[in-house]
């Protein structure tokens, strides 16, 4: 089993798979890693990437949740 965004089901069918909709789930928290000293220029610009993308999609207004998982930090 696994949880994927509604989306997922409208552009990727399968008919091996049943999608049904959960109402009640936490939102996801995107999360990267990476080895400690991995400091490629390929590495860098996809953690920025994903960081601005994941900075796109917080909520606007009333967003009372921590942001600071959107630091990139290595593992």
């Amino acid at each position: 089993m696994c949880f994927f965004p509604a989306s997922v089901a409208s552009r990727y069918p399968r008919p091996e798979i049943a999608y049904r909709p959960v109402s009640d789930l936490e939102p996801a928290t995107p999360v990267m890693a990476w080895p400690q000293h991995s400091h490629t220029a390929a590495i860098a610009a996809f953690v920025r990437a994903a960081t601005k993308v994941a900075a796109a999609a917080q909520p606007e207004a009333g967003n009372t949740t921590n942001d600071s998982h959107l630091r990139a930090r290595s593992s």
